[in-house]
């Protein structure tokens, strides 16, 4: 719109407003979690901050958001490996949704495809142990998503609470 421009609400704007609103009201994107189902969580980490979604899949097979987490990293942990800011990423999602999914199954779905693999090899890092002790108090699956499926997780560690636009 330009300045001093005369501007009206159409008719066709108005059956637009409608539509979406409808479509955003009938929508069930976030639920409250059935204590009877397995969780699901989604976790990224970007260079800057780690972003996680808590997920349930309903009776009828539809996939729902639960929750969402997001941090920015603090200096010493922008420095941290790839691997080990993804495992950072899981550590705060298990933290943060700890009171929905303790004692019960969880599904974790991460990039980082080495960390599939962690309960198998010989750590070499007192910061990845201690996130593996950490690990073991849940009954949790770690599996590989690649990052095209994982676009939730994403857009949240691409954009998280805490930063503004140029520090994105």
């Amino acid at each position: 719109m330009l300045k001093n421009t005369p501007w009206t609400w159409s008719a066709e704007m108005q059956e637009a407003f409608v539509t979406l609103t409808d479509k955003v009201a009938s929508t069930k994107y976030l639920v409250h979690p059935d204590e009877n189902l397995p969780y699901i969580i989604n976790t990224d980490a970007s260079a800057k901050a780690i972003g996680t979604v808590l997920l349930q899949q309903d009776r009828e097979g539809n996939t729902n958001i639960v929750s969402t987490a997001s941090r920015v990293l603090i200096p010493t942990e922008q420095c941290y490996t790839t691997c080990e800011q993804e495992l950072l990423g899981i550590i705060f999602a298990l933290e943060k949704f700890r009171i929905y999914v303790y004692g019960h199954k969880i599904i974790l779905y991460t990039e980082n495809k080495p960390l599939i693999f962690l309960n198998r090899r010989a750590i070499t890092s007192n910061r990845v142990a201690r996130y593996m002790v950490n690990l073991q108090q849940y009954d949790i699956k770690i599996r590989h998503v690649k990052g095209a499926h994982n676009h939730l997780a994403d857009i949240i560690s691409r954009n998280p609470a805490g930063l503004n636009a140029t520090e994105i």
